[in-house]
């Protein structure tokens, strides 16, 4: 683990805890100054974990679920980026790159949701 972690470093995940539905989750390393001092929102900051904790009742529960998660996870790396002052140049891809090889529907339906 200190190899992967020796490199300035967002990450997001899916954990089965931090709430009754399990979290979706980010940290960056080294926490960047002001990194746990933003608005996240509806995401937490946990001091005890060190990342930001987004239940999944509160995504599977929104409106428009795909937004909120989208909007968390490209915040999170944003908040790690520009507070850690990275190249966003350098590291930042065109989420439209693979756009003309993706088949199937534009977006994904949640069970239960229409």
């Amino acid at each position: 683990m200190a190899e992967a972690e020796n490199e300035e470093n967002a990450a997001v995940g899916f954990w089965p805890g931090g709430s009754a539905e399990g979290s979706f989750y980010a940290y960056a390393v080294p926490q960047p100054d002001g990194y746990t001092d933003a608005d996240l929102s509806p995401a937490t900051f946990d001091e005890s974990l060190g990342e930001w904790i987004l239940p999944y009742e509160t995504v599977r529960t929104a409106d428009d679920p795909d937004a909120m998660l989208l909007s968390f996870l490209d915040r999170a790396y944003a908040l790690a980026a520009d507070n850690g002052v990275w190249n966003r140049q350098a590291l930042d891809l065109d989420p439209h790159r693979l756009d003309a090889h993706v088949s199937g529907p534009a977006s994904y339906v949640w069970p239960g949701r229409s």
